[in-house]
């Protein structure tokens, strides 16, 4: 459970997995304050309205991997987009005009891929 391992390894700062339901990590990105690396976070659901919303990345996060990350999601990396200053959106499904929306936002990106 990554959960687990963020409240017993505090000092971890990089953590990259398989997919996994960005929903579900939730309580891990609470309990891992240092994490500045994630990689692995999916947007496998559908539904109505934004249901990423609500999910928390802790404030240290300055570099974030996503897979399955679409137009109708994007919102929800919105808030950490000041900290981020690396974005890997390799295996997203977001087209050019989307990238270019993502860019604005995150003023101090240094490396987008």
């Amino acid at each position: 459970d990554l959960e687990l391992l963020a409240r017993n390894c505090r000092s971890l700062v990089s953590l990259k997995v398989s997919e996994c339901e960005i929903l579900y990590l939730d309580n891990f990105f609470r309990a891992a304050e240092m994490i500045k690396e994630f990689g692995g976070g999916s947007f496998n659901q559908v539904g109505e309205g934004n249901i990423y919303e609500n999910v928390h990345f802790p404030p240290s996060l300055s570099a974030l991997g996503l897979i399955f990350l679409s137009r109708h999601n994007m919102s929800a990396i919105f808030p950490c987009a000041a900290s981020l200053k690396q974005l890997d959106l390799q295996y997203t499904c977001l087209d050019m005009e989307d990238h270019c929306q993502l860019i604005q936002r995150f003023p101090s990106l240094e490396v987008l891929e």
